[in-house]
């Protein structure tokens, strides 16, 4: 047994002989900084979707008044062009937001600040050229303003704060966050077209929306930390063969390739890590099915009851409110879950039940004989509209640094936003009115046999599972 004495030189012989690690005292200070900005965050995804929801039925409303003679009453013609030129537009917004994924998912890694700063003015720069082009009756403008809003969509959003999120350790705050950053940006996305349809004035609505999106970049240029905590790396020789020499080499195929590949490497976490792939799926075929939805149900209201944007506005509120009401009803019940276990497994749970109302509500919208009726229905498929929340949150706590899929689901979110107006937009085009809905209900009943499988797998292996003994 070694001497009392023996044990008490030794840490002083390490201490005189090891010299101090100055970087883990930067990250010790630093820590509480960092914590604070993490915690705060979720504010500002409420202002950045008030901001942008504002103008959400007026961004499509626009479509109307530049291609419709009368935009409360489109001839079927006009109603077909509305709904195509809507389509493709959308197509090259979701283009963009496929490109910028790799270059934002590189920044943050540094600085988490400037992914949303750029988000931040890349939304308001569209807000601006959605007004320019209103005025002007130029749908070039509105094509650029949508390819300006595809480089800031919402899912690149969630996408900067998921990595934010990520630095946490704890399952439980991790899933916290995620959840509280959900209600904050579905409180947002209420409150934005709940002003709008107070507002007459497409001006007035387009002010509000360029305030709010300041508000944000004011809260996250100067009011939180998020550069703290971050230990910079020491200065090494840059290795250039480890990414493409796109500088020094202009051509368009060498560029396109350094970005297939350095995109396609996030996904590289499926093949490490097998159990995220079925998550990950089932969010891009649930994607698919919803992330053109409300768009589509905007372009229906407006041809078959005459809706303006203004009450388009409050139909996108009703919808938003129902969702952001439904997550802060299970974070209560989150909260009072000890479990961390049941904690992660409550969000699948959720997820399935909320495309579930989303599958069966959605069929009934071709069978609404009045306005009314439409209300009726968006609120039971609301219920689904948070889901891909959970199911990130789910996905991300089945990995041991969740950091690390971050960028591979927003790749496969994007590519389901991608995939979905060229499915719902050319079934609503093409085929006759309100039975696109059904394409979008399959899509979702695809993404509840997945998470179920999910579900099964893991009960199999707890069923499984025997305790050691003592």
């Amino acid at each position: 047994m070694p001497s009392r004495m023996s044990t008490e030189q030794d840490p002083l012989l390490a201490q005189d002989h090891v010299p101090p690690n100055h970087d883990q005292e930067n990250d010790i200070s630093h820590q509480s900084d960092d914590e604070l900005s993490i915690c705060h965050t979720p504010l500002v995804a409420f202002f950045s979707t008030f901001g942008m929801n504002v103008v959400a039925a007026s961004s499509v409303f626009v479509f109307a008044r530049i291609l419709c003679k009368d935009p409360s009453s489109c001839s079927s013609e006009e109603r077909q062009a509305f709904s195509g030129t809507l389509t493709n537009a959308t197509i090259i917004a979701n283009v963009c937001a496929i490109l910028v994924i790799q270059p934002l998912n590189s920044v943050s890694k540094k600085r988490s600040k400037v992914v949303l700063l750029f988000w931040l003015v890349c939304r308001s720069s569209a807000i601006g050229l959605l007004w320019v082009a209103a005025r002007s009756k130029s749908i070039g403008i509105v094509l650029l303003s949508k390819v300006l809003e595809g480089t800031a969509t919402d899912n690149i959003l969630q996408f900067a704060l998921s990595t934010i999120y990520a630095r946490s350790n704890d399952p439980r705050q991790f899933s916290t966050l995620m959840s509280e950053s959900m209600a904050f940006s579905l409180l947002g996305s209420s409150l934005g077209p709940v002003t709008a349809g107070l507002c007459n004035s497409f001006s007035i609505r387009i002010l509000i929306s360029i305030c709010a999106m300041s508000c944000a970049v004011f809260y996250v240029g100067f009011l939180t930390t998020m550069s703290h905590g971050i230990r910079k790396p020491k200065s090494h020789p840059i290795d250039t063969e480890s990414f493409p020499n796109t500088v020094a080499s202009w051509p368009i195929l060498t560029m396109l390739r350094g970005l297939w590949d350095s995109t396609f490497s996030h996904l590289s976490i499926v093949h490490k890590e097998p159990i995220f792939l079925v998550p990950s799926l089932s969010l891009m075929v649930y994607t698919m099915g919803q992330a053109y939805v409300l768009p589509a149900l905007m372009v229906y209201t407006s041809g078959r009851y005459g809706f303006t944007d203004r009450q388009n506005s409050w139909l996108l509120s009703l919808a938003t409110a129902v969702s952001a009401s439904f997550v802060f009803a299970i974070r209560l019940v989150q909260r009072k879950l000890r479990n961390d276990a049941a904690h992660v497994r409550l969000n699948i749970i959720v997820a399935v039940m909320g495309i579930s109302a989303l599958m069966i509500s959605l069929p009934f919208i071709a069978y609404t004989q009045t306005a009314w009726q439409i209300y009726l229905v968006v609120v039971m498929m609301s219920l689904g509209f948070s889901s891909s929340s959970f199911i990130k949150t789910y996905a991300l706590c089945q990995l041991q640094h969740p950091k690390d899929g971050a960028a591979a689901l927003a790749i496969f979110e994007t590519v389901g936003s991608f995939l979905s107006p060229l499915t719902l937009g050319f079934a609503q085009t093409h085929w006759p009115e309100g039975k696109w809905t059904i394409v979008s209900s399959a899509m979702s009943a695809a993404a509840i046999i997945m998470l179920c499988a999910v579900q099964m797998r893991e009960m199999s292996i707890r069923g499984n599972y025997i305790p050691p003994r003592n």
